[in-house]
């Protein structure tokens, strides 16, 4: 049951933000007269990422390239998509929130930290295995294909790849892409009082 609920409400809060985000841009085009602000999808690479990566810059110091924006790093990411059971994973909802899952077994920690400029700072671990996850920050790159490489400060580096990067648009949500704003919000409420 744990691991059924992990797994499906973060992609429900994903879902959410991105419909809460495409409305928004929505209410922006109508009060621009519908032209282009400047928004783009950055997660299936292409033009947009390309002039987020410009905007970000080089922040890692490392040549793995810049540190991803709010935007980009939102998500749900696996080391390994195919093996999530045995996974480090990293759900990243809004930008700056962080929760850090060893993975979905037996040793499985479990931390909470933020996400600011190229670094993740976890501050508070829950231990549920025999031994205690001790890596507390780690600085983030984005290479520029839509993965994030993750540097432990033990020197561990992991590349994580986005589960829900390939969610398709709002038409594919059903009843979650008719409801109203008002309604998201709602939703969106009750799974940041569950802790998503």
């Amino acid at each position: 049951m744990r691991k059924s609920i992990r797994l499906a409400l973060p992609a429900v809060a994903a879902t959410l933000a991105l419909a809460l985000t495409a409305c928004g841009e929505d209410e922006e085009s109508n009060s621009n007269g519908g032209s282009d602000n400047g928004a783009s999808e950055t997660t299936g690479g292409g033009e947009g990422e390309e002039a987020a990566d410009d905007a970000a810059g080089d922040n890692d110091g490392n040549g793995q390239g810049p540190a991803p924006t709010a935007e980009q790093i939102m998500g749900s990411w696996y080391v390994d998509l195919n093996a999530t059971e045995t996974s480090h994973n990293l759900d990243i909802f809004d930008g700056s929130s962080v929760t850090f899952f060893e993975d979905a077994g037996a040793e499985g920690d479990m931390c909470d930290g933020t996400y600011a400029d190229g670094t993740i700072t976890l501050t508070d671990c829950t231990v549920l295995g025999s031994e205690e996850w001790t890596d507390m920050s780690a600085t983030v790159a984005w290479p520029g294909d839509g993965t994030i490489s993750v540097t432990w400060a033990s020197g561990l580096t992991e590349t994580y790849s986005n589960m829900l990067a390939d969610m398709g648009d709002l038409g594919d949500l059903g009843d979650l892409g008719d409801m109203d704003l008002s309604e998201l919000e709602d939703l969106e409420a009750e799974l940041e009082e569950m802790g998503y």
